[in-house]
């Protein structure tokens, strides 16, 4: 897991925004559950790795439906689904 989250800070390093352009973060799932949105999408990546990306505004958004396929066959079926995008 340590490997997984130095790998994804560093690729996060790497996305730079345009100017005026924001970083919208998603989080989707079915369950009613109590989640901490913003600890699950930013703070345990690190938020120094969005600097360049959200330098100009950041999207928490928490959506309750089901999450898209998987890409690849799985023996489950995705409970939780995370999204990064502009």
């Amino acid at each position: 897991m340590k490997e997984f989250q130095q790998e994804l800070r560093a690729a996060l390093r790497g996305l730079v925004a345009a100017p005026q352009q924001i970083l919208s973060a998603r989080y989707l799932s079915e369950s009613l559950a109590p989640v901490d949105v913003e600890n699950v999408l930013l703070y345990n990546v690190g938020v120094g790795a969005f600097k360049m990306a959200a330098h100009d505004g950041l999207r928490v958004e928490r959506r309750y439906q089901t999450p898209p396929p998987l890409p690849s066959r799985a023996a489950w079926p995705a409970l939780h689904y995370q999204a990064l995008g502009k």
